[in-house]
């Protein structure tokens, strides 16, 4: 029965856009085309402290995701992506068919000969948690470095909804060490606000034997009306086999730590454990630790411990933890549950949060 739904989906993707004057034997036009994705689904519980607050937070978060990779010819492939449009979890109706909405994600075409890539259409867009924007972008694999160029356009990913972004990007590897580059700039296209702003990301990473060692640095600049923010973190790790150790240090500069286009919590330079966002707060630190076990091939416990630290007059020091078990039933489904709480020093606003949720994945 999966197999037949999966060539199902195969077939209805494959030939959607295919008219009486294309129309192709069935089998040739789901040959070569690759489906993936994913369905998640998580029950939450939260219980605030501050009873006079209200509870933003959905009691269910639902998301499906689709994607198909086909084969225009032997050097384009067209790429579609399906994603449920109320993955936010903070919609709190029932989980029936009239809540659910996907949407088109992805769409864009894909050259690729040789090392020359391009792509042209509906797209990622950079320093984003995830948001698409149409645009087009080149990118040449040169061996110890990657070089990427784009320009994304009428997109959805910044603060005022729909600012171009011209972008550079360039990664790679000289062993031991990996690094990354990002460069965006956003060009302010709405109305007559000055919303131009320069955004800059970078980073360093390593391993020696069991240990891990990592640098992120990003900055946000010039952005109208808005102080120029940057952050950066240090962390290292290591690798005992059942045993796994993590431990990071971030810091924002006195004016904040919001460096990403979107201006979310997805920097690499970020710390982001249960109700503590580091970015949200001006000349503040974190330290986050954290401790995973693994009990057999297939259970796995991690608890992460973060202490956050704001040195401006009226705020308050933050603490929060967060545990999680996770039960890999195999290759492609596992079952996990959170537990996490959130403590603000001096306040009654206490916060913890219990989520029990699967990931089904294709």
């Amino acid at each position: 029965m999966k197999k037949i739904a999966k060539m199902s989906l195969v077939a209805a993707l494959a030939i959607s856009g295919l008219t009486s004057a294309s129309a192709v034997d069935l089998t040739e036009a789901i040959k070569g085309v690759k489906v993936s994705g994913f369905v998640s689904y998580t029950m939450e519980k939260v219980n605030n402290s501050n009873k006079a607050t209200a509870d933003k937070d959905g009691q269910h978060d639902l998301d499906i995701r689709i994607q198909a990779v086909i084969p225009v010819n032997d050097m384009v492939t067209a790429t579609i992506r399906l994603d449920e449009k109320e993955d936010d979890d903070e919609k709190e109706d029932g989980v029936d068919s009239s809540s659910l909405s996907l949407e088109v994600d992805r769409a864009y075409f894909t050259y690729k000969n040789s090392m020359f890539t391009t792509n042209f259409g509906l797209m990622s867009a950079p320093l984003t948690d995830g948001s698409n924007a149409d645009g087009i972008s080149f990118s040449k694999d040169f061996g110890a470095i990657a070089l990427t160029a784009g320009y994304a356009y009428s997109n959805a990913t910044t603060a005022n909804g729909a600012d171009d972004l011209a972008y550079i990007t360039a990664n790679g590897s000289i062993d031991p060490v990996s690094y990354y580059v990002t460069y965006v700039a956003q060009i302010g296209t709405v109305g007559t606000a000055k919303t131009d702003a320069n955004f800059l990301a970078l980073g360093l990473s390593g391993n020696i034997e069991m240990i891990s060692l990592g640098l992120d640095y990003a900055q946000m600049t010039g952005l109208d009306g808005t102080k120029d923010q940057n952050q950066v973190k240090v962390s290292i790790g290591a690798d005992l086999g059942m045993v796994s150790l993590g431990l990071a240090y971030a810091a924002n500069d006195k004016d904040g730590g919001e460096t990403t286009v979107s201006q979310d919590d997805t920097a690499a330079s970020n710390i982001s454990v249960a109700g503590i966002e580091l970015q949200d707060h001006a000349d503040a630190s974190a330290i986050q630790a954290s401790i995973a076990f693994d009990i057999n091939a297939t259970n796995n416990v991690k608890l992460t411990y973060v202490s956050l630290d704001q040195d401006v007059s009226g705020t308050n020091d933050m603490t929060a933890y967060k545990l999680t078990y996770t039960n890999k039933m195999s290759s492609n489904f596992s079952v996990y549950a959170n537990y996490e709480s959130t403590d603000i020093d001096n306040t009654n606003n206490d916060k913890s949060e219990l989520t029990l949720g699967a990931k089904y994945s294709f």
